[in-house]
């Protein structure tokens, strides 16, 4: 899902001296298990992992957030970006798979080239520090969910579907 180009982003602004935390929500893959064993301690510490984190835990962790990161390159969808947007976060996702579907680059979030910790990076960085941008995308993106992701929407598009199939 892209949890190792975050983590090497965050490296980059921590470097800059960026005073950031990093909260990292799932399961992790066995990839980046290995990866993680071998973060110096001070990125460690720098980090904060719910690998198995109730739903309530999750509602938790995107309350506090100030940007929401998930550069993945296999995502369909991506609902974990509605999920963000409900609480006005800014969004970072990868120009892959379908997430340049949901996401509107500039307009609602930041899309970059997947797997580019430089790229990552730079619009972490860019929404870390403008708040008015990161408060600007976020609302736009809680303006999309609430126009396009309401269950009356997809009940209402699902229906003109059927409706076309003569269903």
């Amino acid at each position: 899902k892209g949890a190792i180009p975050v983590v090497q982003a965050m490296q980059r602004l921590w470097a800059q001296g960026s005073d950031a935390t990093l909260a990292l929500i799932g399961a992790p893959l066995d990839q980046f298990t290995r990866f993680h064993a071998q973060l110096p301690a001070e990125t460690q510490a720098r980090m904060r992992a719910l690998p198995y984190a109730p739903e309530a835990a999750k509602r938790d962790a995107l309350a506090a957030a100030e940007v929401f990161a998930m550069p993945s390159r296999t995502d369909t969808f991506g609902i974990v970006y509605l999920e963000a947007w409900c609480y006005g976060l800014p969004v970072v996702g990868a120009r892959a798979g379908g997430v340049p579907d949901v996401i509107s680059d500039g307009e609602d979030g930041l899309l970059v080239p997947f797997d580019n910790a430089e790229t990552t990076a730079g619009a972490i960085g860019r929404l870390l520090n403008d708040q008015a941008l990161r408060e600007k995308l976020g609302a736009a993106g809680h303006a999309k969910v609430l126009r396009e992701y309401t269950w009356d929407r997809i009940y209402a598009q699902v229906r003109a579907i059927y409706g076309e199939l003569g269903v």
